[in-house]
Parts: structure tokens; C-alpha cells; sequence
């Protein structure tokens, strides 16, 4: 069982977190993975000049936080050599999980090509997912081809939800931004993207701290809901391109309780088995290169992994949604602030 002094404290202090429930995060990674920078304990939040953090100081924070997915597709594509295959090729989709099955229509219906892109984000889960994609969009393109498609609005193009149209079942509306664009399901609020006065989730004490920490990845995925609040990103190895490297950061009350956070991962992953994986040992997968504890706004424990030959670059950020990232499903952590 885990820490419920952790999570309770964390959400008394950091505000109303949604639930993400195992399905629908499955189905979020499933369909990212088919288809560090060292951290300061002067980085905060909104610190920082990582895409990462950029992506998300364009979102406000929203009534309920509970599923981040980023992509840095030109690096992505940069390490998967374009491909779907190899060590790298199952990132592709990262931060375009909600339109993934559709990226091949989504020129001709929406004029959007998220291969294009720069970078994408998707903040939350359907029906109220946000969808930011960033770079090698054209406005005029995306509103002429929406608009032919049956899309109406102004700032804000929209469209019943129609089996006849898969595409509007994933992205009944779209709001293009000059060379970007974001869309979302019935119940988003494209707003959100670029608001005039609202905190962005870079600033925000939680998302902003997890962000930080993690550093500057090419793919992340946060889960900032109970039981506990966790990003996992990865990274080319700084000595072998070619090896991915993942750095976990999960979030404390305090200092002591983020350091008993890393040594129970550490010790997880040196002995212990993944039970999604049919009992395999952690260590098949990954071996400890380091580790850290970032005392900000949100005391924060950092363990980075080195991937072996047996493990993709996706497959720590699997176990987020499998509920099986190694060290986080322990007993209750002592705490200096009892």
C-alpha cells in the first residue's frame, strides 16, 4: 500500500487532482507506444528553458490535473531515424496520442500535420483532452480544409461528433494558432492554450516541480493523481545516442520522505521483478546511474535508468500505466513533519 501521508498532504497543499483510472491510461500509452539533463535544487517551477516546460507554460492549469503526455517529435524522429521500429521507433505518437489513428486523414479533413510538428503535448484525457501541436502548421490551410470539412466557428472550429466522420469523434474542435494548433474533444476548452491571464502548468507548484526534474527528454508522461504523483521522461544516453535513458521523478512531502522514495526505487530495481512483465526482474531492464532528491516547492525524488538491450525506449513510461513502476508501491514513508 502506498504512502497515504504523501498523497493526502501533497493534495491538501497542491489543490484537487483528477483520477486516472488504468483503462484509460492504457489506452493512452498503448496507442503512443504501438503506432537529463541533471536537475538543480534551484530549479523550480516555470524554471527552466526545456521543451518541456515550454510546451506547458502555453497551458493553463486546469480544475483537475491528471494526465500529461509531451513529445519532442523532431527529436524523436531524430533517434528513431524515422522508423517505427528499433529502440526508439515506439515513441512515435508521443503527445499526439488523442489523433494518433488518424494522423494520415488529418491533412485532408482538418489540413493539420502533425508530422510537421515540432513538439506536441496533450494535457487531460478525453472527453476534455487538449491537444497542442507546435510548428509547420498553416492557419489559412487548417481553416479553408476544416471549414470544407464540415468544421464551422471562428476562433474555435467545431463539429458534431459523427461515426460517419471518425475524425470528428476525436477532434470535434480545432483552433489554429498561426503555425500551430490545438484541438480537443466535446468537453475541452481550447481557451486553455495561450491564455491572457492564468497560471500555465510550468508554474504550477506540482507539474512544474515534476518537470523540472525530469529535465530535458524527448517524451514524457505524468500521472498527477493519487495514489502518487509521478513523471517518467527519456533521454538519448549523453555517452551512446543510441541507449535511452530514463529518469523517474516522483513527488513527497519532504526531503526525507523523497529520499526514502529513491532508495526504494533503487532497491526495487536491483531486486526486485515487474509483475507486468510475468515477475522479469527490473534488472533485466534497467540498472541505477544515478539519483537525487530536489528539494523545491515540491521535495522531489529523481532516479535515472540506464535501458539495457532488453528494454524499448518506452518502457519505463509503460509501467506508469500498468501501475508497476518499480519503488512506488511500498508501505507508508516516515516523515519529518510528523
Amino acid at each position: 500500500m502506498r504512502s497515504p501521508r504523501v498523497i493526502v498532504n501533497s493534495q491538501r497543499r497542491l489543490g484537487q487532482r483528477g483520477h486516472v483510472s488504468r483503462t484509460m491510461l492504457l489506452a493512452a500509452l498503448a496507442v503512443a507506444g504501438v503506432t537529463i539533463a541533471a536537475c538543480s535544487s534551484d530549479d523550480g517551477p516555470g524554471g527552466g528553458d526545456t521543451p518541456l516546460l515550454q510546451a506547458l507554460s502555453r497551458v493553463a492549469v486546469p480544475d483537475a490535473v491528471n494526465f500529461i503526455e509531451f513529445g519532442d517529435l523532431n527529436r524523436i524522429d531524430e533517434a528513431s531515424g524515422g522508423t517505427f521500429q528499433g529502440i526508439w521507433g515506439n515513441l512515435d505518437g508521443m503527445g499526439t496520442s488523442s489523433v494518433f489513428n488518424y494522423r494520415t486523414q488529418l491533412p485532408d479533413v482538418l489540413g493539420v500535420d502533425v508530422t510537421a510538428a515540432d513538439t506536441s503535448i496533450v494535457v487531460g484525457l478525453p472527453p476534455t483532452a487538449i491537444t497542442l501541436v507546435q510548428g509547420g502548421q498553416d492557419e489559412d490551410v487548417i481553416v479553408s480544409t476544416s471549414t470544407g470539412s464540415g468544421w464551422s466557428g471562428d476562433d474555435i472550429l467545431a463539429t458534431e461528433a459523427s461515426p460517419a466522420e471518425p475524425i470528428s469523434l476525436a477532434a470535434p474542435q480545432v483552433r489554429p494558432l498561426g503555425s500551430d494548433v490545438t484541438f480537443g474533444g466535446p468537453g475541452a476548452d481550447l481557451m486553455m492554450v495561450d491564455p491572457d491571464d492564468a497560471e500555465t502548468l510550468d508554474a504550477d507548484p506540482l507539474v512544474g516541480s515534476l518537470a523540472s526534474c525530469v529535465g530535458d527528454v524527448i517524451a514524457a508522461t505524468f500521472v498527477v493523481d493519487d495514489p502518487q504523483p509521478v513523471v517518467v521522461g527519456v533521454r538519448p544516453d549523453t555517452d551512446d545516442a543510441d541507449v535511452p535513458v530514463s529518469i523517474v521523478c516522483a513527488a513527497a512531502d519532504d526531503a526525507d520522505s523523497a529520499e526514502q522514495l529513491a532508495q526504494r526505487m533503487i532497491d526495487d530495481i536491483n531486486d526486485g521483478v515487474s509483475l507486468s512483465q510475468g515477475n522479469r526482474p527490473f534488472a533485466d531492464l534497467f540498472s541505477v546511474v544515478g539519483h537525487d532528491v530536489i528539494d523545491g516547492d515540491v521535495p522531489t525524488a529523481q532516479v535515472e535508468l540506464r535501458h539495457t538491450d532488453d528494454a524499448f525506449a518506452i518502457s519505463a513510461m509503460r509501467l506508469i500505466a500498468t501501475r508497476d513502476l518499480p519503488g512506488l508501491h511500498g508501505g507508508e514513508l516516515d516523515s519529518d513533519s510528523d
